[in-house]
């Protein structure tokens, strides 16, 4: 068991119907960016660190998608996201 695989960025709810939040564990650094890719790889989102409480993107269709999530550590998580 290793207490560093708990912190972790999450995504909630997952999946989603184009409204999520990230919960970030008190022990990690600030946000310092968010970008969102489709499952081939474009960037389909930039979100500015600021709005990390709720993030809404209605316009995203069904699928799958990579949330990277960079720190102001430099520490980067990139979490799956399925969109309904």
């Amino acid at each position: 068991y290793s207490p560093r695989i708990s912190l972790r960025p999450r995504l909630l709810p997952n999946p989603s119907r184009g409204h999520f939040r990230i919960e970030l564990p008190q022990e990690l650094p600030p946000i310092a960016s968010i970008q969102v890719f489709n499952a081939r790889g474009a960037l389909v989102a930039q979100i500015a660190p600021a709005n990390t409480a709720n993030i809404y993107l209605p316009n995203l269709v069904q699928g799958l998608y990579l949330v990277k999530i960079r720190l102001k550590d430099q520490g980067i998580f990139t979490q799956k996201l399925i969109m309904e």
